[in-house]
């Protein structure tokens, strides 16, 4: 797993004109960019969508977590005032 989006770059150096993949993610509040080899490019994309997949479980995690506190927070609150 690995964050950040992979794009294929273009660049013009003089005469030549060439494309190279570029990772760029954001990890402990400092944007980050890399090269990426050519051969390595399936391995990283592989890598991004699963961490991509991974964000999405966490946030349905998170979700999920808060509704059953505040269900539990309104039982105690029914539970306290006699209410059934």
């Amino acid at each position: 797993m690995r964050p950040g989006s992979l794009t294929k770059q273009m660049r013009k150096a003089k005469e030549k004109y060439g494309a190279y993949w570029q990772l760029s993610y954001t990890y402990r509040g400092k944007g980050r960019t890399g090269y990426v080899r050519e051969e390595c490019v399936d391995q990283v994309k592989a890598e991004t969508v699963n961490y991509k997949k991974y964000k999405k479980l966490a946030d349905k995690l998170i979700k999920l977590s808060i509704e059953k506190s505040c269900l539990k927070m309104e039982l105690v609150k029914k539970e306290s005032t006699g209410l059934k």
